[in-house]
């Protein structure tokens, strides 16, 4: 099996007093009720997408414990023959500085 497949299943809701082991690059996020959105205190700080605030609710979840590198998205892609998706290519950008286009939308990468 690859190494991407290993990490790409859905952790499975278990049933009962189960417990779930995960691997040790998964940290564990209890679930919990927050609200999303901006707070009328925020006042002009808020973007229209960001109202009304509302409450959310998140099941208990497992989380990666690092970031994923560039290179292990990009071995992620090539494994599942995703590498071209919407015509465009993958590439290990190594500079503080990441442009990434989609639909016209520009993405800065934050030091």
């Amino acid at each position: 099996m690859k190494e991407a497949e290993k990490i790409s299943k859905p952790v499975q809701p278990l049933e009962g007093n189960a417990e779930l082991i995960a691997p040790d690059y998964f940290a564990f996020v209890k679930g919990g009720t927050f609200t999303m959105g901006c707070t009328p205190e925020q006042g002009a700080d808020c973007e229209g997408d960001e109202k009304p605030a509302h409450s959310v609710k998140v099941r208990d979840f497992f989380i990666g414990r690092q970031e994923v590198t560039n290179a292990e998205f990009c071995a992620f892609l090539n494994e599942k023959g995703n590498q071209s998706e919407g015509g465009g290519t993958w590439l290990n950008a190594k500079n503080s500085y990441v442009k990434i286009e989609k639909k016209g939308c520009f993405l800065r990468k934050r030091i």
